[in-house]
C-alpha cells in the first residue's frame, strides 16, 4: 500500500512540473489494495487513491487518468506507456 503511495505521489509531483505543457496526469495503480485501489462490479478502477489523484488533479487544474498495472510490471509498463 505504501509503495502505490509513493508511485502515485511522484507521478504526481513529477507531472506538477510539466502540468503545462501536458494537461492529463497518467497515474498507474496497482488494483489488488483494497480500499485504496480495486476494480468495482464493472471493472472501473476506484479506490481512495485514485479519489485522492483525481482530487488533486483538479486542484492543480489538469485531468488525471488512472489506469492498472500490476506491481509486477509496473516499471516496464511505465516505461512502455509514458515517454521519459
Amino acid at each position: 500500500m505504501i509503495r502505490t503511495w509513493l508511485l502515485a505521489l511522484c507521478l504526481v509531483f513529477s507531472s506538477v512540473a510539466v502540468a503545462a505543457a501536458a494537461p492529463t496526469l497518467k497515474v498507474a495503480h496497482d488494483a489488488t489494495w483494497p480500499p485504496m485501489e480495486f476494480t468495482d462490479e464493472k471493472l472501473n478502477l476506484v479506490g481512495y487513491s485514485v479519489d485522492y489523484i483525481a482530487a488533486v488533479a483538479e486542484e492543480a487544474g489538469f485531468k488525471a487518468e488512472s489506469m492498472n498495472v500490476p506491481w509486477e510490471g509496473v516499471t516496464g509498463s511505465l516505461q512502455l506507456r509514458f515517454e521519459f
